[in-house]
C-alpha cells in the first residue's frame, strides 16, 4: 500500500515537471526556476537572449553574468517574499529587464527553489527616452519665438509717443517669430500624421512636377543670387504621390537655399534605377561634416543650430524628407563635405503596381 502510494506520487511529481517543462519551454518571456543550490531546474527556450553575452549553455545560477539578477534571486531564498525590480545592468549593451522572483516553498516551509521570470522592456524605454527627448526638444523649439514675441509685444505696449518710429521695426519682428512659430506647428503635425496620411498614387511627368515646384522657390534664390539648374528629361514619369513627393522636395530644397551661400549653385537631378527613379538635390552650400550625417535625419538635430535659427530652419525637415519618402516606400542618403556642398538623394520605386 505505502510503496504504492510513494511510487504513485513519484509519477505525479514526474508527470507535473514535464507537464512544467513543456509549459516553460512555449513561454517568450524568459522563465527558469533555480534551486537553493544554484542549480537550473528548469528553463525557457527563450532563455539564451535576456543573456547574449553567455556563451554555453546556463545550468546554475553562476552562469548568468549578470550580478543584478543573481542578487535578487538571492534576496528571495533569504526574505522568502516575492520580489519584482528592473534591472539595466551594469554594462553598455545590457537589457532593461522587469525581473519577478517567486519563491516555491516546500513542506516544512523553507524556500526549496525560486521560480524567475524575466519580461524585456528595453524597446519599450528605448521609445520612452525618445519621446522624452522629442518633446523636450519641442518645447524648447516653440518656447525661443513665444518668448521673443512675448517680449518685443510687452516693448510696444511700453512705448511712448516719440518711439512710435520703432514700433512698425517691432511689428516686423513679432511678423516673422510668428510666422518660424506656424512653420513648426507645421512640421510637427506632418510628423505626426505622417503615418496616417492617405496616399493617392498618380502618375507625374518629373520634369513639368519638379518645374512647378521650384516656380515658387524664384523669390528665394533671387535674393540670394543662387542659380538653380533643373535636369530632368521630358519623358520621365513617376506613379507617386504628388502632394508627399512635392513636400519632400521642398524641404529639400528650402535646405539648400538656407545654407548655400550668395551667388551659389543648386542643382536637381534626376536617373532611371532599376524599378524606380533617383532624385537629387545637390549644393554648393556650408558641407556637413562625416560625424554629423548620421545624426541629420533625427528631429530637431541641427548642423549649425544658431544659423538654423536665424534663417527660419526648424530642424525637423530632413525628419519629414526621411519619413515621406518611406512612406512613398523609398529612401533618403545624403553625401557631403565640409565647405564642399552637399547631395541628397531619394530613391522612390516607380509604384506602377499600385494603379493594377
Amino acid at each position: 500500500g505505502l510503496k504504492t502510494k510513494v511510487s504513485q506520487q513519484d509519477q505525479q511529481y514526474k508527470d507535473l515537471a514535464e507537464t512544467m517543462e513543456v509549459l516553460l519551454s512555449h513561454l517568450t518571456m524568459g522563465t527558469f526556476l533555480v534551486s537553493a543550490q544554484g542549480q537550473m531546474l528548469l528553463s525557457s527556450r527563450s532563455l539564451p537572449h535576456y543573456f547574449p553575452d553567455v556563451d554555453g549553455d546556463i545550468s546554475s545560477l553562476d552562469d548568468l553574468k549578470r550580478m543584478d539578477i543573481r542578487n535578487l534571486v538571492h534576496q528571495a531564498f533569504d526574505q522568502k517574499t516575492r520580489l519584482k525590480q528592473e534591472v539595466s545592468g551594469f554594462h553598455e549593451g545590457d537589457l532593461i529587464l522587469e525581473v519577478t522572483a517567486v519563491p516555491v516553498f516546500s513542506p516544512t516551509q523553507s524556500v526549496e527553489a525560486v521560480l524567475v521570470l524575466l519580461y524585456d522592456l528595453t524597446t519599450i524605454r528605448t521609445y520612452e527616452k525618445l519621446n522624452l527627448a522629442f518633446v523636450s526638444n519641442a518645447s524648447h523649439e516653440l518656447r525661443t519665438p513665444v518668448t521673443s514675441i512675448k517680449g518685443f509685444a510687452e516693448t510696444i505696449k511700453g512705448m511712448s509717443a516719440e518711439e512710435e518710429a520703432l514700433k512698425d521695426d517691432f511689428l516686423d519682428i513679432i511678423y516673422k517669430e510668428s510666422l518660424r512659430l506656424e512653420h513648426i506647428v507645421e512640421h510637427l503635425l506632418t510628423l505626426s500624421k505622417a503615418q496616417q496620411m492617405p496616399i493617392q498614387w498618380t502618375t507625374l511627368s518629373l520634369a513639368e512636377f519638379v518645374q512647378d515646384l521650384t516656380q515658387s522657390l524664384q523669390p528665394q534664390l533671387k535674393k540670394k543670387d543662387l542659380q538653380l539648374k533643373v535636369q530632368v528629361p521630358d519623358d520621365v514619369t513617376l506613379v507617386s504621390d504628388s502632394q508627399l513627393l512635392s513636400q519632400i522636395l521642398l524641404n529639400l530644397l528650402s535646405n539648400a537655399i538656407r545654407y548655400t551661400e550668395q551667388g551659389g549653385k543648386i542643382e536637381v537631378k534626376t536617373q532611371k534605377v532599376n524599378e524606380g527613379i533617383k532624385i537629387s538635390v545637390s549644393d554648393t552650400g556650408i558641407g556637413i561634416s562625416q560625424l554629423e550625417q548620421d545624426r541629420i535625419f533625427e528631429r530637431f538635430y541641427r548642423v549649425n543650430k544658431g544659423r538654423s535659427r536665424q534663417t527660419g530652419g526648424t530642424g525637423l525637415g530632413l525628419a519629414i524628407v526621411k519619413e515621406l519618402s518611406q512612406l512613398l516606400g523609398g529612401q533618403v542618403t545624403v553625401t557631403s563635405q565640409l565647405g564642399r556642398g552637399s547631395c541628397f538623394t531619394i530613391f522612390l520605386p516607380n509604384q506602377s503596381f499600385a494603379q493594377d
